[in-house]
Parts: structure tokens; C-alpha cells; sequence
């Protein structure tokens, strides 16, 4: 019982750094919806794959449409138009009589009272764009003659494929971005954002996902067809999907007003230890801090009853009166050790683990749970025999009770701030 104590709360301690799943959002009837795969490099620029859907939910035909990029120096690598083609289907049936006598009818039919129009998702064609662009003082405002116009209630999708460099900046070791979605003139339904970075980097909050990348080039090859003949493009397709799909460190926020934009902040560093060196920090700081705190306490409890009881301060071993403060200070000393031990377990777990290979990676896990099972077993023990032997059985058996239940309560504390903290990443939005 105490080892799987002891493996859920190592391992609860690294689950704070992996992350959920957020699934796609889905297609509002009316709006837009805007999706983003961003992808951070070692030099802090963003390599961003964008799906803007767009809706004509008035009555006037859309022929452009104008996207305003947040950032300065921005590279355009390629934009394609999505458009989804027609299909027919009934919207009411009804069965008619073809076929009757002097009296009633001898035959019916089922036949439809009402086609309508709806768009084929699943079959789209592509067609190139080439905006126009113009630079502003910190952004670039694209504008974008549509291939194909939308008339009223009619969708399409623009895909873009873009870089802003400098989207983040480097702090001891460690890159703080602050990626800044798109803004157009519509009221925006939806956005999704899920942000990777490259194979040799770690994200705060997230595991990269990076072998979608291959599929940019390749999907964007195919459009070498005149921009005025759209094609067919299982590349293409593919490309579409994965960007409303991408897992990573996932944002989402609804109800855009026109141009405003969606700002998700994040960290990303070359090794977990820098990464999380701040927490790390932190954590020993705050431990230590306890330590001494609890150390004055106790040594301020002793001397307070040592005034009342105005005993001589020779006698240390006859005094009796202590022996309580000394039970739950050797019991409350080992607890906090312990949990200490864990988490630095923990977090030196994930630093080893993120240097070697996979394959050794449960191994080495099982090292350490079994290293500090040892030391938590000889802590609990021998604290516990050297206070009875010194003081009788029954204050031994005190301290193991003190020190479980000091443990437990630590442990129930330490798993509530854990929680606390992995649901405490926040995002602004601008």
C-alpha cells in the first residue's frame, strides 16, 4: 500500500506537465470559424498553418475579403482558396397520387416537395490566391480577391500558410511567445489554437506534435494549376483536416467581434530543467522556508514551556513535558522530507527521461520509485525505533502514527496545489 502511495504520488507530480486533449470546435451555421496550427522553432519564429472559414450570411455576393496578420515581417508562403461544390437534396417529401379511379386513388408515390441546395464538404477544390499586401506598423493587412464568390448562405475556407518571425523572445533560456490570431470583418463563431514546437524542444503545457509537418510542402505542391482551374487535392484535404484537428497546447474562445483577435501566450525551452527551473526553484525555496519556520516553532514551544514550568535548563532528558513537542516535531520533520524527496524525484524523473531514450524510460522510473520507497521506509522505520529505544516503546509507535498521518495530510495538500497549478494556465484575449 505504501509503494502505490508512493508511484501515484510520483507520478502525479509529472502528469502536471502533459496535456489534454481539447477536441476541434464545431462548424457554427452562422459565423465564422477560425482554426490555427502554430509550430515554434529554436529561433523563436512561428510557422503557422491557418483555416479561416468564411460564411456569406448576407444577401450580397462576396467576392474578397481582407485578413489583417498581427506581427512585422511577415511571410506569406502560400494561400489557397477552399471551396465546397453542390449538391442537390429533398428537404420535404410527400407521397402523390399517379394513378386513380372513379373512386380514390389506386397508386401513390413518394416524391420530393421541396429541393434544396447544401454544400459538399467532402469534396472540395482548390484554387491558388495571390493577395495584396500592405505593410502597417505592426501588422500586415491582406486582401484577398476570392476565385470563387460566395453568394448568400453560401461557405468557404481560406488556407494560409504563413511565418512570424520574432514571435518569441528568449529569457534565461527560456522563450516566452505570445501568438496573435488573425482579425477580418466578420463576427467571428469560433477559434481554435494548438501550438507545438520543433522535435528538439520542450513546450510548457504541451507535447509537441510535429509529424504533420511533413504534409505542408507536400499539400501545397499540388497547387500548380492556374489559379482560375481549381483541383481536387488529397494533400490539400489532408492539410485542412489536420489543422482543425491538431493536438499540442490547445486554446479556444468564442464570440469575436469584428477584427479583434485571440492572443494565447505560452513557454517553450531546449530541456525541462530550464523550463521548469523557476518552479523548481520555487518548490526548494518554499520547502526550505518550512523547514525553518517549523524548526522556530517548535524551538519557541520548548522554551515557552520551559518558563512556565520554570524547570532547570540542564535537565534535558528528565523532562517529560517535551515529549510530546519532540513526537510531533520528529513526526511532522520526516513527512515533510519525504514529500520533498518525491518531488524532486518527480521532477528529476522528468529531466533524466527527456535525454534518453523511451525505451528506458519505465526502467528508470522504477529505479527511482524503488530508491525512494527504500528511503521512505528507512525514514518512517528507523525514526520511529531510534525515538523507542531512547524512550520506550509506546513514544515509538507515537511517532510512526505522527509521521503516517503527517504524511497523508502533506500528501492530500501537495496533490491539491499540484491540481491548482495545471488548471491555473490561463490566456488573454485581445
Amino acid at each position: 500500500m505504501l509503494f502505490a502511495l508512493l508511484g501515484s504520488a510520483f507520478f502525479s507530480a509529472s502528469a502536471m506537465i502533459m496535456p489534454g486533449y481539447v477536441p476541434p470546435i464545431n462548424d457554427g451555421v452562422f459565423g465564422q470559424n477560425q482554426y490555427y496550427s502554430v509550430v515554434y522553432d529554436g529561433e523563436g519564429e512561428a510557422a503557422v498553418g491557418a483555416k479561416l472559414l468564411i460564411q456569406n450570411n448576407g444577401k450580397e455576393k462576396i467576392d474578397s475579403t481582407i485578413i489583417e496578420i498581427p506581427g512585422t515581417g511577415i511571410r506569406m508562403i502560400r494561400a489557397v482558396q477552399e471551396v465546397y461544390g453542390k449538391e442537390q437534396y429533398c428537404y420535404k417529401w410527400d407521397q402523390v397520387c399517379v394513378d386513380e379511379d372513379e373512386y380514390s386513388c389506386t397508386k401513390y408515390e413518394r416524391q420530393c416537395d421541396d429541393w434544396r441546395w447544401r454544400s459538399k464538404t467532402y469534396e472540395p477544390a482548390y484554387y491558388s490566391l495571390d493577395p495584396e499586401e500592405e505593410e502597417l506598423s505592426e501588422s500586415v493587412k491582406y486582401t484577398f480577391k476570392l476565385e470563387k464568390p460566395l453568394g448568400e448562405q453560401e461557405q468557404s475556407a481560406i488556407l494560409l500558410y504563413y511565418k512570424v518571425p520574432k514571435s518569441a523572445e528568449k529569457k534565461f533560456g527560456v522563450f516566452n511567445f505570445k501568438f496573435e490570431t488573425a482579425k477580418t470583418p466578420y463576427d467571428v463563431n469560433s477559434v481554435r489554437v494548438a501550438v507545438n514546437t520543433q522535435e528538439e524542444l520542450y513546450l510548457k503545457g504541451g507535447e509537441a506534435e510535429t509529424q504533420y509537418r511533413a504534409t505542408y510542402d507536400t499539400a501545397f505542391k499540388e497547387m500548380s494549376a492556374p489559379s482560375e482551374i481549381g483541383i481536387q487535392s488529397k494533400a490539400l484535404s489532408n492539410f485542412s483536416n489536420q489543422i482543425t484537428h491538431t493536438n499540442g497546447y490547445t486554446k479556444t474562445t468564442s464570440g469575436l467581434d469584428p477584427w479583434e483577435s485571440f492572443t494565447v501566450e505560452g513557454k517553450y525551452a531546449k530541456s525541462r530543467a530550464t523550463l521548469y527551473m523557476g518552479a523548481i526553484i520555487g518548490w526548494v525555496i518554499g520547502a526550505l522556508a518550512f523547514l525553518t519556520g517549523l524548526g522556530f516553532l517548535i524551538r519557541w514551544l520548548i522554551r515557552r514551556s520551559a518558563k512556565k514550568r520554570k524547570l532547570n535548563s540542564t535537565s534535558k532528558i528528565n523532562r517529560p513535558e517535551l515529549l510530546p513537542l519532540k513526537i510531533v516535531g520528529l513526526g511532522m520533520g520526516v513527512a515533510v522530507g519525504i514529500i520533498i524527496l518525491i518531488i524532486l524525484s518527480s521532477l528529476l524523473f522528468q529531466i533524466i527521461s527527456s535525454n534518453i531514450h523511451y525505451q528506458y524510460r519505465s526502467l528508470i522510473g522504477l529505479l527511482i520509485i524503488l530508491l525512494n520507497g527504500i528511503l521512505v521506509l528507512a525514514s518512517i522505520t528507523g525514526s520511529s525505533l531510534y525515538f523507542g529505544i531512547k524512550h520506550g516503546a509506546i513514544k515509538g509507535v507515537l511517532v510512526l502514527v505522527t509521521t503516517i498521518t503527517s504524511l497523508l495530510i502533506l500528501g492530500i495538500i501537495v496533490v491539491i496545489v499540484f491540481a491548482i497549478f495545471q488548471g491555473g494556465m490561463t490566456m488573454r484575449m485581445y
